[in-house]
């Protein structure tokens, strides 16, 4: 053995016994840890599934989430705002669908037969991202008293003012603009037309929910026309004095428009598909879209689901009859 060797054996038992055998165990112990950890992160981070929501939809998503031990994952996290900045896969939960790739994921249409044709168009004509799934929807309706008659076409041509509308709000701006289009008045200012045609009752322009039901309720022979949340609100006591009924009647118009506003399911992400479908799969499940309408009075959107109220029977019917949507939030 020569002197070199000899020196590198010496070396190396000075440095064993600098560093006892336990040391070496600890220092292996950390790095397995530090690996672990690691890959812990990336999974939290990139990989695991969650729910995203907005400042409009967190309150109530997470509140509902404490109701469902069913959920597939549990994690909430605010939407940054784009796809793009959404580090992991998971499900947005919004109101209004922002613009944008949402996923890289392919969704057959097979997996959409139980919602109205009205929804298969939106995502065939690609206004939403594929394979997002209506939670909810708050139909626009027009509601009139139990024993009063059904508003047609017929009325708003004899010019009667006697339609309520909150135009001094976005969405009764928005919602009255859609009806103006579908007689020939463009856009918002057909509040102002309509006025002038004798179709929106005098006080409309500028009225907000509280002046619409406070004069509903005092005066004889008017209608009103609001999203069902708007009728919901006036507590169990009012809302048994309503009937409400989809506009145009369907006797009258054979495919029509339907205005809604829809809670959405946005699949989001380019990687775990897999969690993203459990996800989708859940929201889109009799049972939870039941529970989800009777936490917010509005409307299940799955064809068999039942309604939280009388109300919301008949917007579901609207729903369900759907061919053409109007989207707030989408037109």
């Amino acid at each position: 053995m020569n002197r070199r060797s000899k020196q590198r054996q010496r070396t190396d038992r000075e440095v064993r016994s600098f560093f006892p055998p336990w040391v070496w165990m600890v220092l292996g112990g950390v790095l397995v840890a530090i690996v672990l950890a690691g890959g812990l992160w990336w999974y939290v981070t990139y990989y695991a599934p969650r729910w995203y929501v907005t400042p409009e939809t967190d309150e109530l998503w997470r509140a509902f989430l404490e109701e469902r031990e069913d959920a597939p994952f549990r994690r909430v996290e605010v939407f940054p705002g784009s796809y793009e900045a959404c580090r992991a896969p998971g499900v947005l939960i919004t109101w209004g669908v922002p613009e944008g790739k949402a996923h890289a994921f392919e969704w057959g249409e097979s997996e959409d037969t139980g919602f109205p044709e009205g929804y298969v168009r939106l995502v065939r004509d690609g206004a939403v991202p594929a394979g997002s799934v209506p939670l909810v929807v708050d139909v626009w309706m027009v509601f009139r008293r139990a024993r009063q008659e059904r508003l047609t076409r017929g009325d708003l041509a004899a010019g009667r003012g006697r339609v309520l509308v909150a135009g001094g709000t976005p969405r009764g701006r928005w919602s009255a603009g859609v009806q103006g289009a579908r007689f020939g008045v463009g856009g918002e200012e057909s509040v102002r037309t309509w006025l002038d045609a004798g179709v929106w009752a005098r006080g409309s322009e500028t009225a907000v929910w509280e002046d619409v039901w406070a004069r509903f309720f005092a005066e004889q022979g008017l209608w009103v026309y609001a999203p069902l949340a708007e009728a919901v609100r006036l507590g169990p006591g009012k809302v048994g004095l309503l009937e409400a009924d989809r506009f145009p009647d369907p006797a009258e118009v054979a495919e029509y428009e339907l205005p809604v506003r829809v809670l959405w399911a946005v699949p989001v992400g380019w990687r775990n598909r897999g969690a993203v479908a459990q996800g989708r799969a859940w929201a889109g499940e009799r049972e939870v879209q039941e529970a989800l309408a009777m936490r917010t009075g509005l409307v299940p959107t799955v064809r068999g689901a039942e309604a939280p109220n009388p109300l919301a029977w008949r917007a579901k019917a609207a729903w369900d009859a759907s061919t053409r949507l109007v989207v707030e939030g989408l037109h």
